[in-house]
């Protein structure tokens, strides 16, 4: 579900975890369409944190806690927008150097049978890293 909660750039979570900002969308409020995001040290990392924004003109927020592998996987945020419940995701693949990111957001909607695909939806907002 979507909330407005962001990280600082290092948080510490009780005695066994930590979390560490890897990457931060420089322009979250514009159209994404890149291919991947660069991450160094990909391999000292046992999960990830993803944080996705609705769209680019939102400041709704989801996030997503990922174990480190190769599967694709999709992160979404759900909301209620103009009494309509809303639905943005897109799909993220690890590799060893980052993230293969599909270049098209998606959105789905009730009362809609249609699929919206556009850059302007699902936009990457930030990764982290988790120590375990």
């Amino acid at each position: 579900h979507c909330s407005g909660a962001k990280l600082n750039t290092v948080v510490s979570v009780g005695t066994n975890y930590s979390l560490t900002k890897l990457w931060e969308n420089p322009s979250p409020t514009a159209a994404w369409s890149t291919a991947s995001i660069s991450i160094s040290n990909m391999s000292t990392y046992n999960h990830f944190y993803i944080v996705l924004k609705h769209s680019n003109d939102t400041d709704y927020y989801a996030s997503m806690f990922i174990p480190k592998g190769n599967l694709p996987f999709s992160v979404a945020c759900t909301g209620i927008y103009s009494s309509q419940l809303r639905n943005a995701f897109r799909t993220f693949t690890q590799t060893s150097t980052g993230f293969s990111v599909e270049a098209t957001g998606h959105l789905t909607r009730t009362g809609d049978n249609t699929a919206h695909n556009s850059t302007e939806y699902a936009i990457p907002y930030a990764i982290y890293g988790v120590k375990v």
